[in-house]
């Protein structure tokens, strides 16, 4: 599907964030991941007619305070971070790695609530001469 050591550690960093909101809240909180499989998802590619395939689902929830409106739009952008000591490369890396893998993130936030939403293709690398 991909390169396997990348993509763990966009997992991590997404658990990571995850678990930051909550902590700073100072409350218990609880981080979900799902995975789902839908066939059905497409994504048109940019400045082409092509349409991409993108059945393979991974979402981060977290009842953390939310991410701010303003914040959203800039997420995955380098050297955006809301936290004192943060850097603002962990969501850099994690927006670099989708691009590479041909995937697609949407982001769903409001307070008590974030999911962040993982688009990838299923490629197959196996060969298939007989």
């Amino acid at each position: 599907m991909g390169d396997r050591d990348r993509l763990v550690q966009v997992l991590l960093n997404l658990v990571k964030n995850a678990a930051e909101a909550i902590r700073n809240t100072g409350q218990d909180g609880e981080i979900t991941l799902l995975t789902s499989y839908r066939p059905g998802i497409r994504v048109a590619v940019p400045g082409t007619a092509q349409w991409r395939h993108l059945p393979l689902v991974v979402t981060v929830r977290d009842t953390g305070p939310g991410i701010s409106e303003t914040v959203r739009p800039h997420l995955f952008e380098p050297f955006v971070s809301t936290k004192i000591n943060g850097s603002g490369l962990g969501l850099a890396l994690v927006g670099k790695v989708m691009d590479d893998h041909g995937g697609v993130i949407e982001v769903e936030s409001r307070p008590g609530c974030t999911e962040i939403s993982l688009f990838l293709p299923i490629v197959d690398h196996m060969s298939h001469s007989g």
